[in-house]
């Protein structure tokens, strides 16, 4: 294959990792030395028929920093100063009847 075609899987990868940070981005191509160029690593690799190509779908998962910090689904953790916030409460509540109208209370057990 010409260099400029793997220039242009190059830039591709490039303009994922710096451009389209917190996307996921699909690749479709049929020759793995283009997604080599991409330099990226892929979260997931469908292989697929295009035509009579045999051919690999690939998902990327845009982040910022390394792989090996990056852990798909993960929330980022609370800042401490979001921990001083009150905490909801948690204890143990009761639908009672009164009136006509329902109200939630706190359980005495």
């Amino acid at each position: 294959l010409s260099q400029v075609l793997f220039g242009l899987y190059q830039m591709i990868g490039e303009r994922m990792k710096h451009v389209f940070m917190g996307y996921d981005v699909w690749i479709l191509s049929y020759r793995e030395e283009c997604f080599e160029k991409i330099g990226l690593k892929p979260a997931v690799k469908i292989k697929l028929k295009n035509g009579s190509l045999d051919c690999e779908y690939r998902k990327y998962e845009i982040f910022a920093g390394k792989r090996k910090d990056f852990v798909p689904g993960r929330k980022k953790q609370p800042e401490a100063s979001d921990k001083q916030q009150k905490a909801p409460d948690r204890s143990p509540k009761k639908l009672v009847k009164a009136t006509g109208k329902s109200s939630i209370q706190k359980s005495d057990h």
